[in-house]
Formats: C-alpha cells, sequence, structure tokens
C-alpha cells in the first residue's frame, strides 16, 4: 500500500487506497471471525468435557458415600449376628449344663466323660466372659478326632466283594433266578414237607 505522504491525493487515488485498506480489513475481519468461530467450538468441547468430569466425580463421590454406608450396614449387621451367634451359645450352654452333669454323675469314672465335661465347661467358660473372638479362644479345647486313614473308594469296593463273592451268595442269581417250581421254592423254604 501506498502511503499518504502527499497532501493532495485524486478522488480515484483515495477510491483506490480506501480499496485496498477495505480489503486488508476484510480480510483481516474473516480471520478474526473464523479464528471466533474455533475458539467458540474449542470452549464448547472443553465445555462438554468439563461436565462429563464433574458428573463423573459426583458419581465416584456418590459411590464411595453409598459404599461406606454400606459398609457401616454391613459391619451393624455382622455385630448384630455376632451377638445372636454368642446369645445362642449362652442358651446352648444352659440346656446343656443339665445334661453334661447328668452324665458326669452317671459315668464318673468314664474318661471320654470326664473329657467331655471339662470341654464343656472351657467353652461355658469362654462364652460367659464376652470374649471378642470366640473361635480364636476356643482353637485347641475341642480336641480334634480324625483318622489318618485316607479315604480310598477302590478299598472299600475290593472289601464289599471279598465279603459277598465268597459266601455263596451270588446277587446275580437273586436278581435273574431264572424258571422257578412254587413247589420246589416251598420245600426248599421249609414251608411243606416232602410227600
Amino acid at each position: 500500500m501506498e502511503e499518504l505522504g502527499k497532501k493532495k491525493y485524486k478522488r480515484d487515488e483515495v477510491l483506490e487506497i480506501l480499496s485496498a485498506y477495505k480489503t486488508e480489513y476484510e480480510s483481516k475481519l474473516k480471520e478474526q471471525r473464523d479464528r471466533i468461530v474455533e475458539l467458540m467450538a474449542e470452549n464448547k468441547k472443553l465445555s462438554a468435557e468439563l461436565n462429563d468430569f464433574k458428573n463423573r466425580d459426583n458419581s465416584i463421590s456418590g459411590a464411595i458415600v453409598e459404599s461406606k454406608e454400606k459398609a457401616v450396614e454391613i459391619e451393624k449387621k455382622a455385630e448384630q449376628r455376632h451377638q445372636l451367634l454368642v446369645e445362642s451359645l449362652r442358651v446352648f450352654v444352659k440346656k446343656w449344663k443339665t445334661y453334661f452333669d447328668y452324665v458326669s454323675e452317671k459315668y464318673p469314672l468314664y474318661g471320654a466323660t470326664k473329657e467331655a465335661k471339662t470341654v464343656f465347661d472351657k467353652i461355658s467358660e469362654v462364652i460367659n466372659s464376652n470374649v471378642e473372638n470366640i473361635v480364636g479362644v476356643l482353637d485347641g479345647v475341642i480336641p480334634e478326632k480324625r483318622s489318618n486313614k485316607v479315604f480310598n473308594p477302590q478299598e472299600k469296593i475290593d472289601d464289599y466283594i471279598a465279603a459277598t463273592g465268597d459266601n455263596g451268595f451270588n446277587l446275580d442269581e437273586v436278581l435273574n433266578p431264572g424258571e422257578l417250581v412254587l413247589g420246589d421254592l416251598c420245600k426248599e423254604l421249609g414251608l411243606i414237607e416232602d410227600l
């Protein structure tokens, strides 16, 4: 563009200069409008993302609050169940005390009775003492009678076959007796005498 250094211009020159400035400003104005449209679109996109993040944050916060409430509820229910179990064990102890006293009186010299009475007394003491962890305290109090023998089904089947195979009893003959004569069967069972 020309500089406006002269003092006087002709009308055509002024219109030409104005036209050049107008084109230049319209071009810059179009660039600025396009940039504003881009920025508005980007702003809209970022606002949508921000809303999405806020929704997620609210959802997560709600889930955390819900899970804390649920944990408190579960804890309360567990405590109630624990108290109910302890109370039912106390009732059990009261009901069975008379039984163990009777058995101890009836069989005072029997070793298993003494052992059962000792175990019962320990269980009764623990239950009535409001101990927090009943199972932990009772570990080792109740004797465990377990066989070290491993279960072997084949051995059981072989023992059964050995016990039933050699005694003259044939299961197949019982299930499929073949042709039976009623008179012979009655004689064999001793229901009628030979004539």
